[in-house]
């Protein structure tokens, strides 16, 4: 279960920012809610959570420790802090690939909610179309996931 193994510190807040920018995405609920819930069940973005939170740990206690010595070593706070931004670009990116994951999925399945009663089809073609939009604004996510920049229907069903 996502979480279980996070540490205390930072992790509850780098979740909540995530969980944030991703919904900040989209304007129709059916993106909001489902990407909300992607990105809070997304081992991937866990793992890299827990990573930075060690980063930012680690950092923390030797400058509780050594902070006032002339063991200090400020470079390798430096070095701490910059793998931790280098890790949050990628964290970035995992988020804008869980959003285009999202909206293959109301492109691909959502006429299946809507036979299914779980949607109203006038909400699933709403969210179609931002889902649409978003790929389109998106073009190096899309590449990423899918090989190219604008996915086409039959790549989505297929590489989904």
């Amino acid at each position: 279960m996502r979480g279980n193994n996070i540490h205390s510190r930072a992790a509850k807040r780098v979740r909540v920012d995530h969980r944030s920018t991703a919904t900040d995405e989209f304007d129709h609920r059916i993106l909001c809610d489902g990407v909300h819930d992607d990105v809070v069940e997304d081992d991937q973005l866990a793992q890299l959570e827990d990573v930075i939170s060690t980063l930012e740990d680690v950092r923390d206690e030797r400058r509780r420790e050594l902070g006032d010595t002339d063991d200090y070593d400020a470079r390798v706070e430096s070095d701490t802090a910059s793998a931790a931004l280098q890790l949050h670009d990628v964290v970035d990116q995992r988020v804008m690939e869980i959003c285009a994951e999202r909206c293959r999925a109301v492109l691909v399945d959502g006429d299946e909610w809507v036979e299914e009663g779980w949607e109203d089809a006038s909400e699933v073609e709403a969210a179609k179309r931002e889902a649409t939009n978003w790929l389109l604004e998106h073009p190096e996510t899309c590449k990423r996931l899918w090989g190219q920049r604008s996915p086409t229907m039959s790549t989505l069903e297929v590489r989904g």
